[in-house]
Parts: C-alpha cells; structure tokens; sequence
C-alpha cells in the first residue's frame, strides 16, 4: 500500500521559511548600505539627475523610520553652517518639491512641535513653501496652518491626503477648512481633472456635512468635464434623494440636472442620461424652467431619445413630456417619429399644426411624408419650400436618398449638381455610399474636385474616409487594414506629407481614384469608426 499525495500539494513549490531566507543584495560587497543620517544625506547630495534623485529618495527612505526632510533637520542640528549641510541639488529640483511636501504630511502627523517646526522651516529656506509666520505652539494648530499652506499653493492632491489622514487618526478638521477645499478644486483648472475630481469625491467622502452650495458646485465642475460622468454620476445620485440637494434653489437643481444631462451625452450613454431625466421631471412639473433652460432641456432630450434604442420607451416619454418643454422643436421632431414609428399618431400631430408652417416644420413634414411614401404631399411641401425660398441640406438629403432607394441615380445627381457645395456636400457624400460600387469614374472626379474645396477640418472629409474604408473593407478587408495603417502613419495629415500617402496608396486596383487620398482625415473618432467596420468585416469574412 502507498499513501497517495494529493496533485495540488506536489505542484506547489515547497515554502520557504522566513528565518531561511537570505537576500543576495545584503551579502554582495557592491550593495551600498545607509545606515546613518549623514550618509544617506551625503549619497543623495552627490546626484545629479531627476530620475537618479527620485529613484534614490524611494529606495533609500522606503525600508527604514525616517524621511529625507527628517534626515535634513538632523544634520542641520549638528552644525550651524546651514548652506553647507542642506543638499541643495534635491531641495532646488522642482520633481522633488513634491517628494519632501509628502514627508512634512507625514512629519506633522507626530506629536513633536520641534520637529515639526524645523522639517517647516527646511521647506522655508528652499522656498518650497512662501514664507510663514506659524502662530501654534501645539502640534494641532501646527497641521492646520500647514494644510492652509497647502491649499493656498494649490497643493490639492496634498491637502486631500493631509484631511484624510487628519480624520483617519481621530484628528478634527473644522468645515470651513474642507469648505475651502471644495471651492478650491470646483474652481480648478482642467489640467488635473481625473486627480482633482478624485480628491473631491473623497474629501466628500469623510466630511461629516456638506452644504447645498458645496454640493451644487461640486456636481457643476464634475460634470464640466466630458471624462467626469463617472464621477458625477456617483455624486449625483448618491446626493439626489438626500435632503442637502432638495434644500438647493430651484435654479440651481435645473442647471445641475442639464449639465449630468449634457456630460451623459457627450459620452453616448443615453440609458443614464434618461434615468436623470427620471429626476429631473418632477422638478420640471412643480416648477417651470426658464425659457432658456427649455431650450436646452428640449435639445438634450432630443439627443437622449435619438441615441435611444427603445422605441417603446421613447414613444412613453414624448407621449408624457411636461407642456413646458412641447416646444416647435420639439413637435418638429415627434412628426419624424411618430412617421416611422406611429402614423395615426403622426396624423393626429399634423391636425393641430397651424399655418404659417415654421421651415423646421416643413422640414420635418417632408421627412415624414417620404418616410409614409406620401408622395403627393411630400410634392406639396417641396412646392411650398421652393415658393418661398430653396431646400436646406437636410432637405436636398432626404430627397436624394429617395431618388436613390427608386434607383433614379442621374435625377438625384442631377438635383445635387444645382445646388451650391454647402448645401450639396452631404447628399454628395451620400450618393458615394450608395452608387461607388457602380466605379462611376466621372463621378468620382466630379466628386473628387468638389470636396477638395472643402476647408482642411470640414468633418466631411472624415466622414468620406470612413465610407470608404467601408467600401474597400467589403472588396478586401486585409488591404482595407493595411490601407488603414497607412492612414494612422500619417495621421497629422499636413500637406507637406500628402505626397508621401499618395505614394503608399493604390486605390485604382479597386476601381477609386488615387487623389482620393489627398481627401483622408482621421480624428479619434474616425479611427474607432473605422477598427468597427474593420473587425466587423473581419467576423464576417470568417
């Protein structure tokens, strides 16, 4: 018999005890070892790099119960001349001047009123800190006047960790101080934002109040931000049910609620920025919003309800908005949907409309005709906007895509060669993605030398660059892909460099014109719009 060892014990390295363990480090000769104030001052004194500098200041001071300011104050005390002792390539380093700030967060934390008042002063004389006049003579008064200096330099990730630590160790912090905190980072610039919006939620986090002022400006500058809706959020509907939001002006809550509104947007969530439209209705209802705040209120739904992927749900929230925000833009846009999505609803829309029609309306009225094949009074609105004026490019839009969807490709082309480029160059782009599969060379060129009118930055250019990286995706995606890498090589686009791109592109293998890569631009945007199509048509080729 044999007793049978279990397979997860014989594949698990035997553990090595403590007392057998023996670091290499500490045995090689050429291990520098510290040990005393004066040679580790004398060590750092010696370096000259930024990097060398941090790098020794982290090692040395890592493993023992010390600081380099501690260190600084020791060796000053031994010896009245101080501009020998202090090492003045580390206090002069502006890298560095964080580093020390660091350690006197952690010096003020002892009991010790000289120590503290020396490691001060070191920062004093390198000007590290303006100078001060410290009126305690306890070690309390002591950290409050050094967190003041603090937020007085605008040292916020510092003053944040300085209040935190404060608490933490049963440490009083009177509010005015986290009060001026609070203004201090919602009046911040955007440089630091991720960091400065971290410290808010956590000075917010342990205070033990926080007034409806502070509340409204910190939610205002989290969510200024377009990489704020995750801090905002948090804040907001962690605060929205509490007494401290309702306490706020009437005024103050509408603004909140349009800049979550706004910040949910810009970052496509249309799911979050209508859970805040939840909150937002009620306040709306007990008290109306100003005419401008309508407005906004208005165009922010709007964007919300056409990012939406539920009808149902948006169909329920237009059917129910507050009579305040019923506004023309707002009827101009429910006739659009309610065309695709309800036609009794559309008719019965269309009863209460009154002439003189608003152009917005006429617009809208002929995108929902079209959208119902009412051919004869999509007729009688063209009539009625040519009577008056000529079509907009989102009319000259709506009727191409028809023309195009019958298969009329030369009385479209024919409609959108009548008009000027400003109002032209969409359905331009649009007849592109519906008739390049057709290599219509005379229409490339025609295409090709209009848009090379276009300004340098006109979003048109990018938006032809992705359609047509969506066409040659759909002849051959792995060309598309290197095409792509050839685009982000010179993702500048200047023009000086518009020669190199047309060296590395051959689009007439695929039936394009080679000048189209004098017309490739590509933001951000474009890219991630582009890696869609590209491992989209990758998933499909398999």
């Amino acid at each position: 018999m044999y007793s049978r060892t279990p397979l997860r014990r014989l594949l698990q390295p035997e553990r090595i005890r403590p007392c057998n363990f023996i670091c290499t480090r500490c045995l090689s000769s050429k291990a520098p070892i510290y040990d005393t104030t004066s040679s580790r001052i004398k060590h750092l004194s010696q370096l000259k790099s930024t990097y060398d500098i941090i790098k020794e200041l982290k090692d040395v001071y890592s493993t023992i119960d010390s600081t380099f300011i501690q260190d600084v104050v020791t060796e000053l005390a031994k010896s009245r001349n101080e501009e020998v002792k202090l090492p003045l390539n580390i206090l002069r380093n502006a890298k560095a001047r964080e580093y020390m700030l660091k350690d006197c967060c952690e010096i003020v934390m002892k009991d010790d009123v000289d120590l503290i008042l020396s490691s001060l002063g070191v920062l004093h004389r390198a000007k590290i800190l303006p100078r001060h006049e410290y009126q305690g003579k306890d070690a309390n008064t002591l950290r409050m006047e050094f967190l003041q200096l603090l937020m007085n330099e605008n040292q916020i990730a510092l003053a944040t960790m300085c209040i935190l630590n404060y608490i933490v160790n049963d440490i009083e912090v009177p509010y005015p101080k986290i009060k001026l905190l609070i203004d201090i980072i919602s009046s911040s610039s955007l440089t630091d934002f991720p960091m400065n919006s971290y410290c808010l939620l956590q000075v917010l986090r342990i205070s033990t109040r926080i007034d409806p002022l502070e509340l409204f400006t910190s939610l205002m500058y989290l969510s200024s931000n377009v990489n704020g809706n995750y801090f905002a959020n948090h804040l907001f509907f962690k605060y929205v049910d509490d007494e401290v939001f309702a306490r706020m002006s009437i005024q103050q809550q509408h603004w909140i609620i349009l800049s979550m509104l706004e910040v949910n947007l810009e970052n496509s969530d249309a799911i979050k920025a209508l859970k805040i439209w939840q909150v937002a209705k009620p306040i709306v209802l007990i008290s109306a919003p100003s005419a401008n705040q309508i407005s906004l209120y208005v165009e922010k739904l709007i964007n919300a309800f056409q990012l939406h992927h539920n009808e149902t749900l948006i169909e329920q929230e237009i059917n129910n908005l507050p009579a305040c925000l019923d506004t023309d833009y707002m009827i101009d846009y429910k006739l659009f949907f309610y065309a695709q999505h309800s036609a009794d609803k559309f008719h019965t829309l269309v009863k209460t409309l009154h002439s003189p029609l608003r152009r917005s309306s006429l617009t809208s009225l002929l995108r929902s005709f079209i959208q119902l094949r009412d051919e004869s009074n999509a007729e009688k609105i063209v009539s009625t906007i040519f009577a008056h004026s000529t079509i907009n490019s989102e009319e000259l839009q709506t009727i191409v895509e028809t023309l195009l969807q019958k298969g009329k490709v030369s009385e479209a082309l024919s409609m959108v060669q009548r008009m000027n480029l400003e109002t032209s160059k969409f359905s331009y782009l649009m007849m592109f993605k519906h008739t390049w599969k057709n290599r219509d060379q005379a229409f490339f060129k025609e295409f090709y030398l209009k848009f090379m009118n276009l300004n340098y930055d006109d979003s048109l250019l990018e938006l032809f660059t992705i359609e047509l990286i969506r066409a040659i995706s759909t002849i051959n995606n792995r060309q598309a892909v290197r095409y792509y890498v050839n685009f982000l090589k010179k993702v500048d686009f200047r023009p000086y460099k518009t020669n190199e791109l047309y060296q590395l592109i051959d689009f007439k293998r695929y039936g394009f014109l080679d000048e189209f890569s004098q017309l490739v631009r590509l933001t951000p945007f474009g890219m991630v719009e582009c890696l869609k199509i590209l491992s989209k048509q990758t998933v499909l080729d398999r």
